[in-house]
């Protein structure tokens, strides 16, 4: 996908949002804090996205057309290409987050909001566990286009190697629905583009293991 800086991305996001606290970005990371309120709707499934967030997620990310959008664990999101693991939601695909069938760079954003223990996994109708990571956010990598975005909705923000899996952290974002509510962490991974040269070097211990085994290539 193209690149777009993030410099950029946060002006443009404060500018369609004049009536919302700024985010800012600084010294390579985007932070800021989304109080959402918790609105006037009955939720349709207990834990969804806190209303006004999955605008103002998306809202970092205008050039990236619905097509190349994936929703892991969608829920009940309407947006997008949406995994779930329960047919009650009427995903796209029905499957499970830890075995994504597309094809690898299918997307430029994926987002991710499982349930976040198996208390949840068993409301959700997932049981008996929550996806297993780091297995998810492998295939999540596996999926996204070269400097395209994970956007991970959370208790807390998950942890992760950047030289093992090739992504690095470029925001975090408290999401604030309201008083006696919980407050949940919006991370933002962006997928490495790796130099051509570091790239060739990476494949070389591989390479030699098939030419010592004489198999050939």
């Amino acid at each position: 996908m193209g690149t777009v800086s993030w410099a950029v991305r946060v002006a443009r996001w404060n500018a369609a949002f004049p009536n919302y606290p700024p985010i800012v970005f600084s010294h390579g990371w985007t932070y800021g804090v989304w109080y959402t309120g918790k609105g006037f709707k009955k939720n349709l499934i207990h834990g969804q996205y806190p209303p006004t967030f999955l605008k103002r997620a998306l809202a970092l990310w205008p050039e990236v057309p619905e097509r190349r959008i994936l929703h892991v664990c969608a829920g009940s999101v309407q947006h997008g290409i949406r995994v779930d693991l329960n047919p009650k939601f009427r995903p796209s695909v029905l499957a499970n987050a830890e075995v994504l069938p597309f094809r690898d760079g299918a997307f430029d954003l994926v987002l991710y909001d499982p349930p976040y223990d198996k208390k949840n996994a068993e409301i959700y109708g997932v049981a008996p566990r929550p996806p297993r990571w780091p297995r998810v956010m492998n295939e999540m990598i596996r999926v996204l286009s070269p400097q395209g975005h994970i956007g991970i909705l959370h208790w807390y923000y998950p942890s992760y190697s950047r030289r093992k899996m090739n992504i690095k952290l470029v925001g975090l974002i408290p999401v604030v629905p309201g008083f006696c509510s919980m407050t949940r962490m919006f991370s933002i991974f962006e997928k490495v583009l790796l130099p051509p040269l570091l790239a060739a070097a990476e494949a070389i211990p591989a390479i030699e293991s098939i030419a010592a085994s004489g198999t050939g290539l």
